[in-house]
């Protein structure tokens, strides 16, 4: 009787028996079996090494099997062979179409799931654009409110006797000295202008991932200064002479679109989108004071012949006028049709001043009473507005404008 291997089904070459289940194995198969799985590969019982008994038998060379001694039985087992090759592709055909309709199936859902994503997405920005939207209303409602409450209120609040005596009597020595005012002998002519050239360029002044310098200013005693303000929220006090920068303000949270250096004060005033007047010190850098008369953002300053008073103006259509001395603001107004004021400057008298409207209308209001004066129109949009008398007391508007 030959023994047979209850795993592979033939003869062992090392056989054992398992003293647990009386089964005889190959020993090699049914050790790595063991070291897997610790059981019994039949009876399913736990078996460990130890349970193996060696078998001895005699050594003896196996016959060839009688299926395969004749032509027809190797051609049989050839051909079942094919036969098993043919099936086995065949499921596996079958199984690669059933993943790939798995896989399709997956990737349909994947494609929903993201379709509805980018429309969630899509529909939870709309709304976030709206609410913000309509809490920008609401502030620009309440910022509008809030401006003409305080221009109603500045009608019950005089200006100081003081200070008006003093607009009044710098008015009429200024438009004294106008009159004897003569064209000065060394005056540039227009040819000389023509050839004018570009002397010098000035880089790295301010910074350069917030590129943009929105506003300039010169000073008559300091030849040598540029004041400048940018797009990074900076103002910057330049020496050109020097070639190097006197000092940096900081403290607006929004680009400076204008500035001032103050003409016989130690002062540098600075506008910003943020609504803020800023004065600093041109001796040092320090922050003397700072104006919150405005909601939005400023767009000019003008400082009165006096040195001692101010205006400012911002987007929402009003203007302020300070005193810088006594660092107070004395009153804010509201142009009437609430045009954004693109620029503003006082009259050389200091009793006007004179707004550049975005509705292209150029208004004149008195400093004293903070009240429209006159209003001109027929330009396209105001940009710059200079105020100038001329000789027979006249006043000429000159305003720069785009067609």
């Amino acid at each position: 009787m030959s023994l047979t291997c209850a795993i592979s089904g033939k003869p062992p070459q090392i056989p054992v028996i398992n003293r647990v289940s009386g089964l005889i194995y190959e020993k090699s198969l049914i050790v790595k079996y063991l070291k897997e799985l610790h059981k019994d590969p039949v009876t399913g019982q736990e078996t460990t090494e130890e349970d193996l008994i060696q078998l001895n038998t005699n050594s003896f060379v196996r016959p060839r099997v009688s299926a395969a001694a004749s032509l027809p039985s190797l051609i049989k087992m050839l051909q079942d062979e094919y036969d098993a090759v043919a099936l086995e592709t065949y499921t596996l055909r079958k199984q690669l179409e059933t993943c790939r309709q798995e896989l399709s199936h997956s990737l349909y859902q994947h494609d929903a799931a993201c379709r509805v994503i980018a429309r969630l997405t899509k529909e939870r920005d709309e709304a976030r654009n709206a609410l913000a939207n309509l809490a920008a209303g609401s502030e620009k409602n309440k910022t509008s409110t809030e401006i003409e409450n305080k221009s109603n209120n500045s009608e019950h609040v005089n200006m100081p006797q003081d200070v008006i005596e003093k607009i009044n009597s710098t008015s009429e020595v200024l438009q004294a000295e106008r009159k004897e005012k003569k064209k000065p002998a060394d005056l540039t002519t227009k040819d000389k202008i023509a050839y004018f050239k570009e002397k010098n360029n000035f880089y790295s002044i301010h910074s350069a991932s917030s590129a943009g310098i929105l506003c300039l200013s010169l000073h008559d005693q300091h030849p040598n200064w540029i004041l400048t303000g940018g797009v990074d929220k900076k103002v910057v006090l330049y020496d050109i002479f020097a070639d190097s920068v006197v000092h940096t303000y900081q403290g607006h949270t929004k680009k400076v679109t204008c500035c001032e250096l103050h003409p016989s004060q130690d002062l540098v005033i600075s506008g910003s989108a943020d609504a803020q007047v800023r004065i600093f010190s041109t001796s040092a850098d320090k922050l003397l004071h700072v104006f919150t008369s405005h909601f939005s953002g400023v767009t000019s300053l003008s400082i009165h012949p006096t040195n001692d008073l101010m205006a400012s103006s911002d987007s929402a259509g009003s203007w302020s006028f300070h005193d810088l001395s006594r660092q107070s603001t004395y009153q804010t107004s509201v142009d009437p049709n609430k045009s954004c004021i693109n620029c503003g400057s006082i009259h050389p008298d200091g009793i006007l001043y004179g707004s550049g409207l975005a509705d292209s209308m150029v208004r004149i209001w008195d400093i004293r009473t903070a009240s429209p004066v006159v209003a001109f129109e027929g330009h396209k949009a105001i940009i710059i507005v200079i105020i100038i008398i001329t000789v027979y007391n006249l006043v000429i508007l000159l305003s720069y404008y785009t067609i």
